[in-house]
């Protein structure tokens, strides 16, 4: 129940708890038309043993029991594939609601702390990995880019309320003070 859960994301706990609830039904009810099966067959096996030609009409009611449970057990087995098919359905339903807010892997991304000489090489990172991912908005990217700003880089930009229009400013301020490509040339 966790897992699938956890897998939903936030989803509705009645339906799967209800879902489930049919789901472990119908599986209990198969596991008993297994049950009379396998009895109707040693039952039929010890029969067919015992029994000579002549007696086939006594096997007839247990052969018609049989039939009954195969055909019982037919109808629970697709009760439950529907009802699968229905939890997968509000599986892929509540994927689609949630992809907006999508979980960022663990960041591998290293600290800039205003060195000018790696203002490049985070930019090209961060850009890759957050900026241009549009399953973010504009506040999770500042916020990631606060997450990744150290030392001076970190004061420059220390003044900036958390906001969506704020992560452009400060995108422009980084890339003013830190990414003009004349002085990193100079630097070099």
């Amino acid at each position: 129940m966790n897992k699938l859960i956890e897998c939903l994301g936030e989803s509705d706990p009645e339906f799967l708890d209800t879902a489930i609830d049919e789901d472990f039904q119908l599986n209990f009810e198969v596991e008993n038309c297994i049950i009379d099966l396998d009895i109707l067959k040693e039952s039929l096996s010890l029969k067919s043993v015992s029994n000579t030609a002549n007696d086939s009409q006594e096997t007839s009611p247990e052969i018609n029991r049989l039939v009954h449970v195969q055909e019982q057990m037919q109808r629970l087995m697709e009760s439950q594939s529907e009802q699968q098919c229905k939890l997968f359905a509000h599986i892929a339903r509540t994927e689609s609601t949630h992809k907006s807010s999508v979980k960022l892997p663990k960041l591998d991304l290293n600290v800039f702390y205003g060195n000018k000489i790696q203002w490049c090489e985070f930019w090209d990172a961060f850009e890759c990995a957050v900026h241009r991912n549009t399953n973010l908005s504009d506040i999770g990217k500042f916020t990631y880019l606060q997450s990744k700003l150290g030392g001076e880089a970190k004061r420059s930009i220390a003044g900036l309320t958390l906001s969506n229009e704020n992560y452009a400013v400060a995108i422009g301020i980084l890339h003013d003070r830190y990414g003009k490509k004349q002085e990193i040339i100079e630097l070099y």
